[in-house]
């Protein structure tokens, strides 16, 4: 149904699938655009333009939309808008790990289902999305990238090799 995916991501962990995640969509030919909370965009995904459920209700029915996070934050920023089952967006849950595409609404008319089915497929053909390391500080949050481990564990280690 609808053409357009949006990318929706709160947390660093969410932001970085959220940029492999476009990424292969983008290479399998998907119109992908990449938002996340301010202090995690950059790199090809964009500040989140607005209050979310705004951004969701300038765009409802005209694409989809990927949460990657909680379904709670998908349910409560889509409440409003839903209406039924042949204009509704479809609306897709993905935890933070990369292991679960969940299809939340607008399964079958708008196509959710099939996204899901197609995004695990997507996924599985990448060797799975690992995890966040754990090159981390006892208690702070498992870092995504060769930065944040720097950040985190400053002059505690003589060096990082960046895998890409």
């Amino acid at each position: 149904m609808n053409e357009e995916i949006m990318v929706l991501s709160f947390t660093r962990t969410g932001t970085e699938l959220n940029r492999r995640l476009c990424g292969m969509l983008r290479q399998h030919g998907k119109n992908c655009r990449g938002y996340a909370a301010e202090k995690f965009a950059g790199d090809g995904i964009e500040p989140i333009p607005g209050k979310i459920r705004e951004v969701i209700g300038k765009n409802w029915g005209k694409c989809s939309f990927f949460f990657i996070g909680a379904a709670g934050i998908a349910v409560r920023s889509i409440a409003p808008f839903v209406k039924d089952k042949f204009t509704d967006s479809a609306v897709l849950v993905l935890d933070e790990k990369g292991q679960y595409v969940i299809p939340l609404l607008s399964g079958h008319m708008g196509g959710a289902v099939r996204m899901a089915d197609e995004t695990a497929e997507l996924i599985r053909a990448a060797g799975g999305f690992v995890s966040a390391p754990s090159a981390n500080t006892s208690g702070r949050p498992s870092p995504t990238t060769a930065e944040h481990v720097l950040e985190d564990l400053g002059g505690k280690i003589d060096m990082v090799i960046d895998g890409g």
